[in-house]
């Protein structure tokens, strides 16, 4: 097909599936008369809380929506905002210093496929595997702890995957 427009051209925005899903979510509750009325801000809010809009999770309406309510009538409440800062921290280093220096090592390996022997192989493969584990475990607990920080409680999310027994145990991790 010809067209002046590349695909590889095309920007989508940051945490879009997550955005997609959840309003489709949404959609189908209030189809089926599953959700309260709810005033526009409050959509709005519900639609861009940005702590869980690139890293998950999928958050539904009747999990958020009264804790924003809650959350703007009362105090700032410390100890969340001490434990939200303590799991972003958490959250942060996973990130930062073991999946990021794990990705360095999972590029040496990767560099050079050819010239790797079985040892070097199963440590760029382990290495990879964790780095995956530690991005995805280090933004959810950064999410998670930023929602926090903001009063709201966000459901677990990532609950060690790499420990399940079988592939459908894994995916519900």
């Amino acid at each position: 097909w010809n067209s002046p427009i590349s695909w590889t051209e095309i920007v989508l925005p940051l945490g879009i599936s997550f955005f997609t899903i959840q309003q489709m979510i949404y959609l189908v509750d209030s189809y089926y008369q599953k959700t309260d009325r709810v005033s526009s801000s409050d959509y709005l809010l519900f639609v861009i809380f940005f702590p869980q809009l690139v890293a998950g999770p999928i958050v539904r309406h009747n999990e958020t929506l009264p804790q924003f309510a809650a959350a703007r009538s009362s105090e700032t409440d410390y100890l969340k905002l001490s434990k939200g800062l303590t799991w972003f921290s958490i959250g942060l280093f996973k990130k930062v210093v073991i999946a990021d220096t794990l990705n360095l090592l999972t590029k040496v390996g990767l560099s050079q496929v050819e010239q790797l022997n079985t040892l070097d192989a199963w440590i760029t493969s382990v290495s990879y595997t964790f780095q995956i584990y530690f991005d995805f475990s280090g933004y959810t607990d950064m999410a998670c702890g930023a929602a926090l920080m903001f009063g709201i409680v966000l459901p677990i999310n990532f609950r060690s995957p790499l420990k399940a027994h079988s592939l459908t145990d894994f995916w519900s991790r």
